[in-house]
C-alpha cells in the first residue's frame, strides 16, 4: 500500500479523529477533497461514490490499485447498469464498479447508484456487514 504523510490543514493535532484520519490519509484509505490535498473537511458528510472509493481502497481491490493502469471513467459495464452514471465522477468510477461488482454496495433504486448522495450510518454497516462476509471474516 503506497503510503505519504498527508498535510491537511483542517485537521488539528488535538482532535479527537487525528490519529485515525492521519493514518487512514497516509495509507491512502482517504484522500483530501482538493487537488493539493491540504483540506479534508473532517466534518462533511461523505457521498456514495467517496464511500466506494474508502471500501475499495481498503480492501486494494484490483480495479482500486493506483499503481496500476486503472480505469478512470465511467466503463459501459456501469453505464449500463445504473441510468445515472453520468453523475458518477471519473475518479470514482474506478472505485464504484469493483464495490458494485462484489455486491458490497447496491442500486438505490431499479436503476441508480445516486453516486452523490449521502451514506447514512445503516447504508455504511450494511456495506461493512456485506464486505465481512465476502472475504469470510463473519458468518
Amino acid at each position: 500500500m503506497v503510503e505519504y504523510t498527508p498535510q491537511f490543514t483542517d485537521v488539528e493535532g488535538n482532535a479527537w479523529y487525528y490519529g485515525e484520519v492521519t493514518v487512514a490519509a497516509s495509507k491512502r484509505l482517504v484522500k483530501g477533497v482538493n487537488t493539493a490535498e491540504t483540506l479534508y473537511i473532517p466534518e462533511a458528510s461523505v457521498t456514495r461514490a467517496e464511500f466506494a472509493a474508502m471500501i475499495s481502497r481498503a480492501l486494494m481491490l484490483p480495479a482500486a490499485n493506483e499503481s496500476t493502469e486503472a480505469k478512470t471513467t465511467v466503463t459501459a459495464d456501469l453505464k449500463t447498469k445504473f441510468t445515472d452514471s453520468a453523475v458518477i465522477e471519473n475518479k470514482y468510477a474506478k472505485y464504484v464498479e469493483p464495490a458494485v461488482s462484489l455486491n458490497l454496495m447496491q442500486r438505490m433504486s431499479a436503476t441508480a447508484f445516486e453516486a452523490k448522495s449521502t451514506v447514512t450510518r445503516a447504508q455504511a454497516a450494511a456495506v461493512l456487514i456485506r464486505m465481512c462476509k465476502s472475504f469470510d471474516w463473519i458468518e
